[in-house]
């Protein structure tokens, strides 16, 4: 976890595969307003994927910068990158509760897939479906989510029992 300021998360190529025409080591740039966390990065063909949470604004620097940003003030996101180091697309979801992106999987027609988990009521779902639905079962619920190939999110799911779930 990173917190407070801005700087460059290096991405060394011991921790994961590149694609061959991907600089080595990959320096990612971020800003970093208060706290982020990118739990799972994948590859496929020329594009990186990534995942994790945040608070405040997040802001990837590139060839033009990117901010992420919801209104609520616990966050996930998702973004993808070209070979070359460019944002292609974000995304990026919220709650008034907890909330975590932990894992990222792309299929080979190019949509992606985050699954977490989340505490209380994931209040951005929960408002698509009407109350009782993304309200947690127990503590904590996971959930799956698939966005399309521009980054907008199709389709949702909870699952959950009465203890923790992770």
């Amino acid at each position: 976890m990173m917190t407070a300021g801005w700087g460059y998360l290096l991405m060394p190529q011991e921790i994961f595969s590149l694609p061959d025409n991907f600089q080595k080591p990959f320096l990612f740039p971020i800003c970093i307003p208060t706290t982020v966390t990118i739990y799972d990065i994948k590859c496929k063909g020329d594009s990186v994927y990534f995942t994790g949470d945040f608070n405040g604004l997040l802001t990837i620097f590139g060839n033009s910068n990117t901010n992420i940003n919801t209104t609520y003030p616990n966050k996930i996101f998702i973004a993808m990158m070209d070979g070359s180091g460019n944002v292609v697309w974000t995304a990026a979801d919220g709650s008034d509760n907890e909330i975590s992106a932990l894992s990222i999987a792309v299929d080979d027609s190019g949509s992606t897939y985050i699954t977490g988990n989340f505490k209380c009521v994931f209040t951005e779902y929960s408002q698509a479906y009407g109350n009782g639905i993304f309200n947690s079962v127990g503590y904590r619920d996971v959930y799956v989510a698939k966005y399309g190939l521009t980054g907008q999110r199709i389709w949702e799911r909870q699952f959950g029992g009465p203890g923790n779930d992770y």
